[in-house]
C-alpha cells in the first residue's frame, strides 16, 4: 500500500530503529479504490509536520490501512510509534510506552504521566538519535512517524503534537475535521463503505472463488446485502475459505440464518442495532471459542493481554470458558481465522474491533451477561496484584495496574450506570476490585477517579442485606473499605462527607473485632483514626481534636501487634500517624514533639529498607516532616538538605507530578530564596513544576495561589516586571476565592499569609 510516498518523507535504513507497539493485524483489509486517493498527497519539500487524517464509521478499515502502511514504511523512518488514543490513560500510556522505547526515562521512576508527554512533545521537536540507541546515526535528527489510532477528539492534537520541528503523523477518527478548525492537516480522507464493484471484487479475492460460474455477480449480491463494510466483508470472505463454501452455498444459507437472527433478536427486544453479517458470524463458532470471544468483547479492545485469558483461570464459572492453554490456543485460532480477532504474536496480544464487541454484548442475555461479566471480573482479578496493608504506596505493582487498568475502565463505563442503578448485580468479587481500583487511584493521585471505583464497589456491596455484613468477615471488611476510599476522596478534594464514611467504617471494624478479634482489623481501625484526623484537619477549628486522633491511631497500631512482631515492623506501622504529627508540631512550634515522635520511625525505615528507600514514597514524607522541622528551628541548610533528598525520593517513585512532589518542589524553593542567595533560578524551575502540576484543579486552588504569589514576587525583584505582575493577579484572584472577606492587597500580604491557607500536609 502507499501511503503518500511524496507526503512522508525519510531517508532510514532498511528497519527503524526504534518500533514502539505496532500492532500486527490478522485481519485482511486492502485497501483497492482508497490507496490512490492516500497516495496522492502532495510532496512538500519544506519539512515541517505533515498529517493524515482517516475518518469513518467503525468497521471501514482506519485502523487495518494505519497498521498496514506503518508495516510496509519501515524503511522510510528512522522511529515508528504506536498509540491508542481512545482515552486520556490510553494516550498517557502511549506516550510512556515511547518515551521507554527511546530510553528517555530513568528505569528506577515510575510511570509519570505529564512528564512523559512532556518528554515525547519534546523529543518529537528535535528528534535527536543517541547513541544508547545502538546507531551509527547518533546525535543526528531522527525522521519519525506518529500514529494515534481511533482519536476522536481532534482537538487533543494540540496537547499531543509538537509546536516546532517536523515529522508525520497518521491520525484514525470517527469525526472528519470539521471546516474551520485549528486543524490543517496535510491530507484528509473520509472513508465510506465500498463502492459495488470494488466491494465485490474485495469479497471476491478474499473468498477465492474465482474460478466459480457467477462469481462476481454472488460477490455483488452478497456485498450489497452487508452494504459494502469492509470488516463485514472480511469476515464473510474468511468463513466461506474456512468452511469451504461455494458463494452461491454460503448465499443460501447466509439468507436463510439471518432472517432466523433476526427473529430471535426481535424476540429478546432491546434495540438490535447491528446488521445481520457479525451476528451470523458468531452463531457458527464452536462453544470454547464462543465463550473466549464474550469475555474479549469486555475487556479493551486495543491491548488485551493473552496472560489475562488463560495463566490463571482458577474460578472461572463461564461455561465452555478454556480451562487449559492448548483449549484456548484452538480458540483463539478459530477467532483469528475468522478475522474476529487480530492476534500480535510479538506482543502476545489480541485486537477487537468495537464492532464486533457491540454484537456480541448485544446478544447476551441479562443471565449471560452477568456469567460473563463475573467470569471478566475473575480473570482480572486473578492478575490484578493485590496487597496487604503493609504494602500499600510500594511503587512495584505499579505497571502492572497500569497495564490492566484500561480493561476495568472499559467495564466501568459499559456497566457502571447498570451497576449504580441496581439494574445489574456483580457478586463480591467484582466489590474487592473495584475496591483495589480506587486504592491504586489514591497511590497515584488521581483523585478524581478514586470516588467513582470506591462507589461502585459500595453500590454492589449495598445489595447485600445488613444480616449479611454481620455474619461475613470478607463482606463486612470490604464496606469498611469502601467507606475508607470514599473519606479520602473527600478529604483529598476538600468535599464534605469524609467523617461520616470514617464513622461507620469505624463502626463496622469494631463489631468485627469483638466477634472474630484479628489483627488485620485493628491495624484497619488505627488507619481509620490516622484519616479521621486527616479530615479533622479540613475544618481548622478541629486541630486540638486531630492531633488526639493522630495520637490514638499511633497508639492503635503499636497495640496492633502480631506475636512476635519485630519492633522495626511495629514501629513503621505508626510511620503514617507519626509523620502528620510531625508537620502539625513543626506548624504550632512544637518541634521537640515532633522530633521525637519522627525519629524512631526514620531510624526504622532506613534500618529496614535502606537510606531514601524508593521502594515507596512514604521515606520522603518523612524527610520532608523532618525538614518542616528544621526549617522550623531555624537550620535552612539542614532543611534544603532534607527536601533534595525527600524530592530524589518523590521522583523515583511517585513521579514529578503527584501533588506530593509539587509541594516538596515549593518547599524547596522558599528555603533556597530565604536562605540560598543567588539560587533565584532553581527556584523558579521548582515553582515552575508546582505550578504546573496544580493546574486549575479546584482542590488545589491554595497551593496554586501561593505559588504563583512567590514566583510573581521574585520575578518581579528579577526585573520582569509584566510577568510577575500577571502572576500576582492570578494570585490574588485565587486568593478572592478563597477567602473573600480579606480584602488586602498584594503589597500587604507575604508568602506566610497564603501558605497559611494550604491544608496542612501539603505545606
Amino acid at each position: 500500500m502507499e501511503l503518500a510516498d511524496e507526503m512522508l518523507y525519510g531517508d532510514a535504513s532498511d528497519q527503524p530503529i526504534v518500533v514502539a507497539r505496532v500492532p500486527t493485524t490478522s485481519l485482511q483489509i486492502h485497501v483497492l479504490g482508497w490507496s490512490w486517493r492516500i497516495g496522492t498527497a502532495p510532496n512538500q519539500e519544506c519539512k515541517v509536520l505533515k498529517t493524515v487524517v482517516i475518518s469513518g464509521p467503525g468497521g471501514m478499515g482506519k485502523t487495518e490501512i494505519a497498521i498496514q502502511y506503518a508495516s510496509s514504511a519501515t524503511s522510510k523512518f528512522d522511529a515508528i510509534f504506536w498509540v491508542n488514543a481512545d482515552t486520556n490513560e490510553k494516550l498517557d500510556c502511549g506516550h510512556t510506552e515511547i518515551a521507554r522505547a527511546l530510553d528517555l526515562l530513568d528505569k528506577s521512576s515510575p510511570n509519570d504521566d505529564v512528564a512523559c508527554r512532556e518528554i515525547v512533545k519534546a523529543w518529537l521537536s528535535k528528534p535527536l538519535m543517541v547513541a544508547n540507541q545502538d546507531t551509527p546515526k547518533a546525535d543526528e535528527e531522527a525522521s519519525w512517524l506518529l500514529i494515534l489510532d481511533n482519536l476522536d477528539d481532534l482537538d487533543e492534537l494540540a496537547n499531543i503534537l509538537p509546536d516546532t520541528g517536523e515529522g508525520c503523523v497518521i491520525v484514525t477518527t470517527r469525526n472528519p475535521p470539521p471546516k474551520g478548525s485549528l486543524l490543517s492537516p496535510t491530507l484528509s480522507i473520509d472513508l465510506g463503505p465500498f463502492e459495488p464493484g470494488d466491494a465485490s471484487k474485495f469479497l471476491l479475492s478474499l473468498s477465492r472463488r474465482e474460478h466459480e460460474a457467477n462469481s462476481l455477480e454472488l460477490c455483488t449480491n452478497i456485498a450489497k446485502i452487508v452494504g459494502g463494510l469492509p470488516l463485514a466483508l472480511t469476515q464473510i470472505g474468511s468463513t466461506i475459505r474456512r468452511s469451504h463454501l461455494k458463494l452461491e452455498e454460503f448465499l443460501a444459507i447466509y439468507t436463510e440464518d439471518s432472517k432466523a437472527i433476526q427473529d430471535r433478536h426481535a424476540g429478546l427486544g432491546g434495540h438490535h442495532r447491528y446488521t445481520a453479517p457479525y451476528v451470523w458470524m458468531l452463531e457458527v463458532l464452536s462453544k470454547p471459542s464462543m465463550a473466549l470471544l464474550r469475555v474479549l468483547s469486555f475487556l479493551d479492545p486495543d491491548r488485551i493481554q493473552e496472560s489475562i485469558l488463560f495463566k490463571d483461570t482458577k474460578n472461572v464459572k463461564l461455561p465452555d470458558y478454556p480451562d487449559s492453554e492448548s483449549t484456548y490456543t484452538k480458540a483463539r485460532t478459530e477467532l483469528v481465522e475468522r478475522s474476529l480477532v487480530s492476534w500480535d504474536t510479538q506482543h502476545c496480544d489480541l485486537r477487537i474491533h468495537r464492532l464486533v464487541q457491540d454484537a456480541v454484548r448485544e446478544r447476551l442475555s441479562n443471565d449471560k451477561r452477568s456469567a460473563v461479566f463475573e467470569a471478566t471480573i475473575t480473570l482480572l482479578s486473578n492478575s490484578w496484584p493485590f496487597i496487604s496493608f503493609d504494602d500499600r504506596n510500594h511503587v512495584g505493582r505499579f505497571r502492572k495496574c497500569e497495564q490492566l487498568f484500561p480493561h476495568i475502565e472499559q467495564l466501568r463505563a459499559v456497566f457502571g450506570e447498570s451497576i449504580t442503578s441496581g439494574e445489574f448485580k456483580p457478586t463480591v468479587t467484582s466489590a474487592a476490585l473495584f475496591n483495589e481500583v480506587a486504592w491504586n487511584m489514591i497511590e497515584r493521585a488521581h483523585v478524581d477517579k478514586v470516588d467513582i471505583y470506591a462507589s461502585l464497589a459500595f453500590d454492589i456491596l449495598e445489595n447485600f442485606s445488613k444480616e449479611m455484613f454481620q455474619e461475613d468477615e470478607t463482606l463486612s471488611r470490604l464496606l469498611s473499605q469502601s467507606h475508607q476510599y470514599k473519606a479520602v476522596s473527600c478529604i483529598e478534594t476538600n468535599s464534605p462527607g469524609a467523617l461520616a464514611h470514617l464513622r461507620c467504617m469505624i463502626v463496622l471494624i469494631t463489631e468485627r473485632l469483638e466477634k472474630w478479634n484479628r489483627v488485620d482489623d485493628a491495624v484497619q481501625l488505627a488507619d481509620a483514626y490516622n484519616e479521621s484526623a486527616m479530615a479533622y484537619m479540613r475544618d481548622k477549628f478541629q486541630e486540638q481534636t486531630a492531633i488526639m486522633s493522630w495520637l490514638q491511631s499511633y497508639d492503635a497500631f503499636e497495640a496492633a501487634i502480631q506475636g512476635d512482631m519485630d519492633p522495626i515492623d511495629t514501629k513503621i506501622r505508626q510511620e503514617w500517624p507519626a509523620i502528620h504529627l510531625a508537620i502539625m508540631y513543626s506548624l504550632r512550634g512544637e518541634c521537640e514533639k515532633g522530633e521525637s515522635i519522627l525519629l524512631p520511625v526514620l531510624n526504622a525505615r532506613e534500618e529496614k529498607f535502606g537510606k531514601d528507600s524508593v521502594s515507596s514514597m512514604v521515606s520522603g514524607k518523612v524527610l520532608h516532616a523532618l525538614g518542616n522541622i528544621r526549617r522550623t528551628q531555624g537550620a535552612s541548610d539542614e532543611a534544603i538538605d532534607l527536601y533534595r533528598r525527600a524530592l530524589r525520593v518523590f521522583r523515583s517513585t511517585i513521579g514529578d507530578n503527584h501533588y506530593v512532589t509539587a509541594d516538596a518542589c515549593y518547599c524547596l524553593a522558599e528555603r533556597l530564596l530565604v536562605a540560598r542567595p543567588g539560587m533565584e533560578q532553581e527556584a523558579i524551575l521548582l515553582l515552575d513544576q508546582s505550578l504546573k502540576v496544580y493546574g486549575d484543579i479546584r482542590w488545589y486552588k491554595p497551593q496554586t495561589a501561593r505559588s504563583a504569589f512567590m514566583k510573581g514576587n521574585l520575578l518581579k525583584r528579577l526585573g520582569n516586571t509584566i510577568e510577575g505582575e500577571a502572576l500576582l493577579a492570578q494570585a490574588m484572584q485565587l486568593r478572592s476565592e478563597i477567602v473573600p472577606d480579606d480584602k488586602r492587597t498584594a503589597d500587604q500580604l507575604s508568602d506566610v499569609d497564603f501558605d497559611k491557607e494550604v491544608y496542612y500536609y501539603s505545606r
